[in-house]
Formats: structure tokens, sequence, C-alpha cells
């Protein structure tokens, strides 16, 4: 057989005796061309400089012109179906790819490409990093987070990404990097740095105001999980003694200790628009506390059994999380002031003692929950 440009073989095999003289051997390649229009959907425009790709010996591609038209050849040795297809930057998707038998030539191989409902953004780290991380967005679509920069070394700093400009601020100036955890829908950022001496730094951050230091209750450690849009931070913090305690935090009242109710340690889940709070207190037994400035800290109490763990809550003062009842079995759970702990059941598995059947997660401000459960089967 034969070959053309290294990667296309004739049709054609021949089989010769040796030593001979041999002639007549002859091998045929074919030149086809392909040509069409690629448009936008929309406007039924053509689109120029879309790529136009096909997969045959290699994928390769032509580039349309001004008004979408486009041409390419393609040199085959004998009947090759190659796919063929259409695609554009700029937002659209790329079009499916169409299968086509050549030679002989083909015309009026036409794509329309529509623009994508989606696009993707890539946000990069700073020179010399390898890594972004995310944690939390707001309803603008700014996102809190951290980014790579090398410096001495590679470090990890916090950030703070505008979707409106496309823009990546660094928070602080922290020696040993951090992150941000969360952010509301004024661009106040929540999170931790590192000092020289990898001390914790958690800190509230706003571009007017820059960094402020959050501090302990007399410990060491503290962690910042949540903030509202009136600028309430939920977390917890260590005492002397380095037991940790529910906190909430704003910039005009400083720190305050939710309390323990008897038990031994603590740590807040979710706060929400109205400054409610609910976290969890470790203790015999586990449960779970909300809390607000007009009530205080109050147990919600369990499935009736001795541990329940909150995962969130919303804007109507709904709680969520697991439970355990009186077999020890562990369900998902939903509270409320009016209605108490409710069961949310699960998904068919029949519960043995000491069992997890069901958990929930996330809810939002129309009571719909979501969560996981094990069924007949798992």
């Amino acid at each position: 057989y034969a070959t053309y440009d290294g990667n296309i073989n004739s049709n054609t095999l021949s089989s010769i005796v040796m030593p001979a003289t041999n002639t007549g051997k002859n091998f045929n390649f074919t030149t086809s061309s392909i040509s069409g229009t690629v448009t936008d959907f929309s406007s039924g425009l053509g689109i120029s400089s879309a790529n136009i790709y096909y997969s045959y010996p290699i994928t390769s591609f032509a580039t349309a012109a001004v008004n979408g038209t486009y041409s390419f050849n393609v040199v085959t040795g004998q009947s090759t179906a190659i796919n063929v297809w259409a695609v554009k930057s700029g937002g659209y998707s790329p079009s499916d790819a169409q299968s086509v038998t050549i030679p002989p030539n083909k015309t009026g191989l036409n794509f329309v490409l529509l623009q994508a409902e989606y696009t993707l953004q890539t946000i990069e780290p700073f020179a010399g990093g390898n890594s972004t991380q995310f944690r939390a967005m707001n309803s603008a679509g700014d996102i809190a987070g951290a980014a790579d920069k090398f410096t001495t070394k590679i470090i990890s700093v916090p950030i703070l990404w505008k979707a409106d400009t496309n823009t990546k601020v660094e928070i602080g100036s922290f020696e040993n990097g951090g992150q941000a955890v969360d952010l509301n829908d004024s661009r106040a950022v929540i999170g931790n740095g590192y000092d020289a001496t990898w001390a914790q730094i958690p800190f509230y951050w706003t571009e007017a105001g820059g960094v402020v230091s959050i501090p302990t209750l007399g410990g060491t450690y503290t962690s910042l999980q949540k903030i509202n849009n009136a600028g309430m931070v939920a977390g917890n913090s260590n005492d002397v003694a380095g037991n940790s305690h529910p906190i909430v935090w704003t910039l005009a009242g400083g720190t305050v200790d939710l309390g323990l109710m008897g038990g031994t340690s603590g740590y807040t889940t979710d706060i929400n628009e109205n400054g409610e709070v609910v976290g969890t207190i470790y203790g015999t037994p586990n449960f779970t506390f909300y809390w607000s400035q007009a009530t205080g800290m109050m147990n919600i109490g369990n499935l009736g059994g001795t541990n329940t763990y909150a995962s969130a809550i919303n804007d109507r003062g709904e709680i969520i999380g697991s439970s355990t009842n009186a077999a020890n079995s562990t369900f998902a759970f939903i509270w409320d002031k009016v209605n108490g702990m409710r069961s949310l059941g699960g998904l068919g598995k029949v519960p043995v003692g000491n069992d997890s059947i069901s958990s929930a997660q996330k809810i939002n401000n129309f009571g719909e929950t979501i969560g996981y459960s094990y069924n007949v089967s798992n």
C-alpha cells in the first residue's frame, strides 16, 4: 500500500513476489472538498472566525470567513467517514458533530451555534502560584476564598474576587497566608490569617476599613463560620482553659459569648439574616441550640434519643440537621418554634439500633431541604 503525508493510507494492498520486476502497481489518493456556513442561532447571521474541526487523519481545523462560510480540503486514499463540528469562543456552545463520507465533495454542511446559557469563568492564582480555592459566594456572584502566590515561597492568601470587574483582591498581608471563609452582599469578608510564627489571626475585612482582628475569649483559637448582611459574624472561640464557646461578633459590639448551657464546649453552624444562630453544644448529652438576642440560648431537643446536631437555619427560623431517636438511630429533622422538632424520615432503610438513616444538610427560605438518606438496599 502507499502512504500520503505520513498518515493517510491508500486502499489498495498488493502482494508481490521478489526478486522480480513489478510494474503497474498504482495507488490513488483523492482530494475532497467540504464546505458550508456557520451561523448564529438568534440572528441567523454568519459567525466570523468560527473554527470547523474535522477528525481525519488527526484532528485539524479550518476557520470561517467574515460571512461565516468555510471550505477545506481533505486527502483520502479510500472512502472514509469523518466527523466535523464547529466551535466559536465568546460564549457559544460547540455544535454536535456531523458525520460525512468522502469522496465525493460535500457542500452545504452547515452549523448553527447557540450562545451558551452559562459560561465558565476561571480565576487564576497570583504569579508563581499553583491553585485557587473558594469557600463562599454572595448574591452578586462575588467569591471569598484563597489563592496561591509566590514570595520567597508559595503561600495561599485570603482573597475576594469581584464578579462585576473580574478582579482579585488580596486581603491583608499575612506572612504565612490564610483563607477567607465567608462574605456578605456588602463584600464584608471573614476568615483567618497566619503571622510569621503561624499564630492564627481571625479577621473581618472591608475595602473601606481593611483588616479588623477578632479576639479570642482568652484562649489561643477562634474559628469564624458565617457572616450575614448586617455584618454579624458567627463562630466559636476558646477560653483560657481551652474550651470552645459559640460566639457572635459585630464591629460595633465586639464579641458575645453565647454560653454553654451546662455543656463542656460548643460551636456555631449557621446564622440567618435576622441574627438567629444555630449550633451544637457538647456534653451529656450533645444538643443543638437556637440563639437570638431576644431569647438567648435554647436547647431545641431531640427525636427521643440523646444527640442532636444542627446543619443550617433559614430566615424563617427553621433549623435542620440530624438527631437520634429512642433506639439511637439517626434521622434528619426540621425544627421551628411552633411545631418543635419533626423527623424527616428516610428512603426505606429499616432502622436498627445505633443506625444512621438520614441527615438534612441545607434549607432555603421556602423550607425546601436537601440531605441524604439510605434506601432499602443500602
